[in-house]
């Protein structure tokens, strides 16, 4: 099993840029196998995959990062196993370790439970959701079923008046499903955002008092959320503008 194993690099990029920058690799993967469906569909579980593990990092950002969000979980219990695996700075991640997000409900209950915000109260969010839980079925048949596609999962996929049928997705069905677990990511990774930064300044822990570290803390908050070109064009500038007098908090 040796083999099978080698040292991770680690990641320093914000979760929306670890999701994106591998979504290119994937896209670029299956561009080159185009014609070769077998492939298109391992190509699939690494989607869901790696939209799993964003889910995972930006979680346990929030978690190490959010005072309001270490209020809800100071009483939950933490696996010693996982206490001992991972570091000071990452413990955070044991209490999304055991989550599955290959499913939406999953997604919008562990970021209730975790974060104390509720996801579904955004349309966009939502919407995503509904959509993201079709790519989850496709993926749930080609892992468990080698691609076949069972009764309930044929329903829940408007597939009743079909049987004896597969997921066999061509480059273009994985082109469109790419954008469908984009556009969750995206519209997610925007609702917490700008979420996160509203409670922290209603509660107090953020003031936009242009300190030191306040600006520090604001400045980790959008290194987690934020891609990093889009970090470098803003240059600060959005705290310049939130710690203007009277100044509403107005986010993108």
């Amino acid at each position: 099993m040796g083999r099978c194993i080698e040292d991770d690099v680690g990641n320093s990029k914000s979760a929306i840029d670890f999701f994106e920058n591998n979504l290119k690799q994937l896209v670029k993967f299956s561009a080159q196998h185009e014609r070769e469906r077998e492939v298109i569909r391992l190509a699939l579980l690494g989607l869901v995959s790696l939209t799993e593990n964003y889910f995972r990092i930006i979680l346990s950002d929030v978690l190490r990062l959010c005072p309001a969000s270490h209020e809800l979980c100071a009483k939950m219990d933490v696996k010693f196993s996982s206490a001992h695996y991972y570091s000071t700075g990452s413990i955070s991640r044991s209490l999304v370790d055991g989550c599955v997000f290959s499913n939406s409900s999953t997604i919008s209950d562990e970021t209730k439970r975790l974060t104390g915000l509720n996801v579904l109260d955004s349309e966009s969010v939502k919407n995503a959701l509904a959509e993201f839980q079709k790519v989850c079925i496709l993926r749930h048949a080609a892992v468990h079923s080698f691609g076949r596609i069972g009764g309930k999962n044929a329903m829940d996929l408007g597939l009743r008046q079909k049987v004896n049928v597969m997921v066999s997705p061509s480059y273009e069905a994985f082109d469109e499903i790419c954008g469908i677990c984009q556009n969750l990511v995206r519209s997610y990774n925007s609702f917490m955002w700008k979420a996160c930064l509203s409670r922290l300044r209603a509660k107090g822990f953020l003031n936009f008092d242009d300190t030191s570290e306040d600006r520090a803390f604001f400045n980790e908050l959008q290194t987690a959320f934020w891609e990093n070109t889009r970090l470098e064009d803003d240059a600060g500038r959005l705290y310049r503008e939130l710690s203007a007098p009277l100044q509403e908090l107005a986010v993108t």
